[in-house]
């Protein structure tokens, strides 16, 4: 099930703020997750392994991706935007910024944040993260401290 940034972001605010104080949380969470469902096939098994490719090794290049499932790079490209409605750059960069959010409510170095989850450095790391969340990575620290 694809998981968009905003939705990932509501549950970590579930999270932070213990579901019963917020109840509000839930509903956004509900709506952000069942978005209307596109027109599309279910997802070749091939785009699965490559998912799974990816979620064990982010950095694996599109050459060996696309040589694991015996695809033309091309092909695997074009395919998994159909299979997902977004391209492998993009799951990449989400995955990423997945992992950096994990880390954020526990007051890492930004900048070793950075480059333990895959960014070339900080201000990219915090580029990246306010292109999929809207906000920047302190607020989100704060925000997703548990209290």
């Amino acid at each position: 099930m694809h998981v968009s940034p905003a939705a990932d972001l509501i549950h970590r605010r579930m999270l932070a703020a213990a579901t019963a104080d917020r109840p509000d949380l839930t509903a956004d969470l509900i709506e952000a997750l069942l978005p209307p469902a596109p027109d599309r096939p279910p997802p070749p098994a091939a785009i699965e392994d490559v998912r799974t490719m990816l979620h064990t090794d982010p950095a694996r290049d599109l050459s060996s991706l696309a040589a694991a499932v015996g695809w033309s790079p091309w092909h695997l490209s074009r395919m998994f935007r159909r299979a997902t409605g977004g391209t492998l750059s993009t799951y990449r960069r989400r995955l990423r910024v997945r992992a950096a959010l994990d880390e954020l409510p526990d007051r890492p170095e930004l900048a070793d944040l950075a480059i333990r989850t895959g960014f070339a450095d900080q201000p990219h790391m915090t580029r990246m993260i306010r292109l999929e969340t809207g906000r920047t990575p302190a607020d989100l620290a704060r925000e997703l401290r548990k209290r």
